[in-house]
Protein backbone atom coordinates (compact mmCIF):
# COMPACT_ATOMS: atom_id res chain seq x y z
CA UNK A 1 0.00 0.00 0.00
CA UNK A 2 1.03 3.17 -0.71
CA UNK A 3 2.13 5.72 1.92
CA UNK A 4 0.52 9.24 1.73
CA UNK A 5 3.92 11.10 1.40
CA UNK A 6 4.72 8.60 -1.75
CA UNK A 7 1.39 9.82 -3.33
CA UNK A 8 1.84 13.28 -2.73
CA UNK A 9 5.29 12.54 -4.24
CA UNK A 10 4.15 10.88 -7.30
CA UNK A 11 1.41 13.53 -7.87
CA UNK A 12 3.69 16.71 -7.51
CA UNK A 13 5.88 14.36 -10.35
CA UNK A 14 2.69 14.40 -12.64
CA UNK A 15 1.77 17.90 -12.02
CA UNK A 16 5.37 18.75 -13.05
CA UNK A 17 5.43 16.85 -16.19
CA UNK A 18 2.20 17.97 -17.36
CA UNK A 19 3.72 21.70 -16.50
CA UNK A 20 6.78 21.37 -18.63
CA UNK A 21 4.75 19.78 -21.44
CA UNK A 22 2.70 23.10 -22.03
CA UNK A 23 3.96 25.41 -24.24
CA UNK A 24 5.49 28.65 -22.89
CA UNK A 25 2.91 31.65 -22.55
CA UNK A 26 3.64 35.03 -24.72
CA UNK A 27 3.02 38.47 -23.35
CA UNK A 28 0.41 40.19 -25.39
CA UNK A 29 1.69 42.09 -28.28
CA UNK A 30 0.93 45.66 -26.66
CA UNK A 31 2.60 44.92 -23.42
CA UNK A 32 6.19 46.47 -24.40
CA UNK A 33 4.93 49.66 -25.22
CA UNK A 34 2.21 50.24 -22.38
CA UNK A 35 5.10 49.23 -20.22
CA UNK A 36 7.93 51.34 -21.95
CA UNK A 37 5.23 54.41 -22.43
CA UNK A 38 4.43 54.13 -18.55
CA UNK A 39 8.14 54.37 -17.53
CA UNK A 40 8.55 57.45 -19.79
CA UNK A 41 5.91 58.91 -18.33
CA UNK A 42 7.40 58.15 -14.65
CA UNK A 43 10.38 59.58 -15.65
CA UNK A 44 9.01 62.54 -16.93
CA UNK A 45 7.40 63.58 -13.37
CA UNK A 46 8.74 66.64 -11.41
CA UNK A 47 11.37 65.12 -8.74
CA UNK A 48 9.18 65.83 -5.93
CA UNK A 49 6.52 63.70 -7.36
CA UNK A 50 8.66 60.82 -7.45
CA UNK A 51 10.01 58.77 -4.55
CA UNK A 52 11.86 60.41 -1.50
CA UNK A 53 15.17 58.81 -3.03
CA UNK A 54 15.01 59.82 -6.73
CA UNK A 55 14.63 63.73 -4.79
CA UNK A 56 18.23 65.76 -4.86
CA UNK A 57 20.69 65.59 -2.18
CA UNK A 58 19.90 69.00 -1.25
CA UNK A 59 16.45 68.70 -0.70
CA UNK A 60 17.00 65.03 0.95
CA UNK A 61 18.86 67.10 3.18
CA UNK A 62 16.54 70.06 3.78
CA UNK A 63 13.89 68.44 4.09
CA UNK A 64 14.88 66.97 8.00
CA UNK A 65 15.40 70.41 9.56
CA UNK A 66 12.41 71.68 7.82
CA UNK A 67 9.79 69.12 8.61
CA UNK A 68 10.82 69.90 12.27
CA UNK A 69 10.48 73.26 12.01
CA UNK A 70 6.77 72.65 10.77
CA UNK A 71 5.95 70.46 13.49
CA UNK A 72 7.66 73.45 16.30
CA UNK A 73 5.80 76.18 14.42
CA UNK A 74 2.77 73.87 14.67
CA UNK A 75 2.68 73.56 18.45
CA UNK A 76 3.81 76.84 19.19
CA UNK A 77 0.78 78.02 16.75
CA UNK A 78 -1.62 75.58 19.64
CA UNK A 79 -0.12 77.03 22.24
CA UNK A 80 -0.28 80.43 21.15
CA UNK A 81 -4.04 80.11 19.95
CA UNK A 82 -4.79 78.57 23.54
CA UNK A 83 -3.22 81.79 25.09
CA UNK A 84 -5.35 83.78 22.79
CA UNK A 85 -8.44 81.71 24.16
CA UNK A 86 -7.32 82.11 27.38
CA UNK A 87 -6.94 86.23 27.31
CA UNK A 88 -10.44 86.50 24.79
CA UNK A 89 -12.59 84.40 27.90
CA UNK A 90 -11.15 87.12 30.52
CA UNK A 91 -11.96 90.07 28.90
CA UNK A 92 -15.67 91.56 29.52
CA UNK A 93 -16.29 92.01 25.65
CA UNK A 94 -16.67 87.96 24.90
CA UNK A 95 -18.49 87.21 28.17
CA UNK A 96 -20.90 85.47 26.05
CA UNK A 97 -18.00 83.01 25.27
CA UNK A 98 -17.66 81.86 28.75
CA UNK A 99 -21.33 82.11 29.12
CA UNK A 100 -21.21 79.72 25.94
CA UNK A 101 -18.84 77.30 27.73
CA UNK A 102 -20.69 77.37 31.44
CA UNK A 103 -23.92 76.17 29.33
CA UNK A 104 -21.75 73.33 27.56
CA UNK A 105 -20.07 72.28 30.50
CA UNK A 106 -23.98 72.26 32.27
CA UNK A 107 -25.18 70.17 29.43
CA UNK A 108 -22.22 67.63 29.77
CA UNK A 109 -22.69 67.67 33.89
CA UNK A 110 -26.38 66.24 32.81
CA UNK A 111 -25.64 64.14 30.69
CA UNK A 112 -23.35 62.69 33.04
CA UNK A 113 -26.15 62.37 35.42
CA UNK A 114 -28.67 60.69 33.34
CA UNK A 115 -26.19 58.04 32.43
CA UNK A 116 -25.38 57.78 36.04
CA UNK A 117 -28.97 56.91 36.83
CA UNK A 118 -29.58 54.50 33.94
CA UNK A 119 -26.16 52.62 35.22
CA UNK A 120 -27.43 52.04 38.28
CA UNK A 121 -30.88 51.11 37.31
CA UNK A 122 -30.55 48.90 33.70
CA UNK A 123 -28.89 45.23 34.74
CA UNK A 124 -26.06 44.91 33.81
CA UNK A 125 -26.22 41.82 31.73
CA UNK A 126 -28.53 44.25 29.25
CA UNK A 127 -25.32 46.75 28.67
CA UNK A 128 -22.92 43.55 28.17
CA UNK A 129 -25.77 42.46 25.33
CA UNK A 130 -26.24 45.81 24.10
CA UNK A 131 -22.21 46.72 23.88
CA UNK A 132 -22.19 42.88 22.38
CA UNK A 133 -24.18 44.13 19.96
CA UNK A 134 -22.69 47.15 19.50
CA UNK A 135 -19.36 45.50 18.56
CA UNK A 136 -21.50 42.79 16.41
CA UNK A 137 -22.44 45.85 14.13
CA UNK A 138 -18.94 47.18 13.94
CA UNK A 139 -17.70 44.36 12.63
CA UNK A 140 -20.33 43.03 10.49
CA UNK A 141 -19.85 47.04 9.22
CA UNK A 142 -16.06 46.45 8.01
CA UNK A 143 -17.06 43.03 6.55
CA UNK A 144 -19.58 44.65 4.77
CA UNK A 145 -17.17 47.43 3.60
CA UNK A 146 -14.34 44.87 2.46
CA UNK A 147 -16.80 42.47 0.33
CA UNK A 148 -18.21 45.98 -0.83
CA UNK A 149 -14.83 47.13 -1.67
CA UNK A 150 -13.65 43.99 -3.43
CA UNK A 151 -16.73 42.93 -5.73
CA UNK A 152 -17.26 46.89 -6.91
CA UNK A 153 -13.86 47.97 -6.89
CA UNK A 154 -10.83 45.09 -6.95
CA UNK A 155 -12.98 42.54 -8.99
CA UNK A 156 -13.54 45.32 -12.09
CA UNK A 157 -10.06 46.08 -12.48
CA UNK A 158 -8.76 42.33 -12.33
CA UNK A 159 -11.09 41.45 -14.87
CA UNK A 160 -9.13 43.36 -17.44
Amino acid sequence: MNTPQNDAERLERQVHAALRRLPPLSAPSTLESRVLRELVRREARPWWRQGFGRWPLAARLLFVPLSAGFVKLAFLSVGTFGSIVDTAQRTTALGSVENRWQTLSNMFQTMRTVGSLIMQNVPQVWVYGLVGFGLLLYVSLFGIGAAAFRSLVVTPNTAR
